[in-house]
C-alpha cells in the first residue's frame, strides 16, 4: 500500500506550450501535463513516430504507444521511486 497521492494530469493540447518552472524551460506541442514535488513531467507526441515521449527535468525518456502508457510510467514507475526515500517505510 502506498500513501502517494495519484498524479493528476492536465489536457495541454490547447495551449501553445507548457512553462516548467523547475527547469525553467519552456516545452512546445504538449499533450499532457502533471507537476510535482519531483518534477514537472510534460507528455508530447513525436511528429514522426506518432508514439508518446516523456519530458521531466529536463530529460527526455523513452518513447510509448499510447498517452497511458506515458502517464503510468511517469506516475507508478518514475514517480514512486523518486518519492520512495521521502515516504515512512510501514506505507511501502
Amino acid at each position: 500500500m502506498s500513501c502517494l497521492k495519484e498524479l493528476v494530469w492536465s489536457d495541454a493540447t490547447r495551449v501553445e506550450g507548457i512553462y516548467c518552472e523547475k527547469t525553467d524551460a519552456y516545452i512546445k506541442d504538449a499533450v499532457s501535463f502533471c507537476s510535482t514535488l519531483v518534477a514537472d513531467y510534460v507528455i508530447r507526441q513525436d511528429e514522426e513516430t506518432k508514439r508518446y515521449i516523456v519530458n521531466y527535468g529536463g530529460r527526455t525518456v523513452n518513447l510509448y504507444d499510447t498517452l497511458e502508457e506515458a502517464q503510468d510510467w511517469a506516475e507508478y514507475t518514475h514517480y514512486k521511486d523518486k518519492m520512495s526515500s521521502f515516504i515512512k517505510k510501514e506505507y511501502l
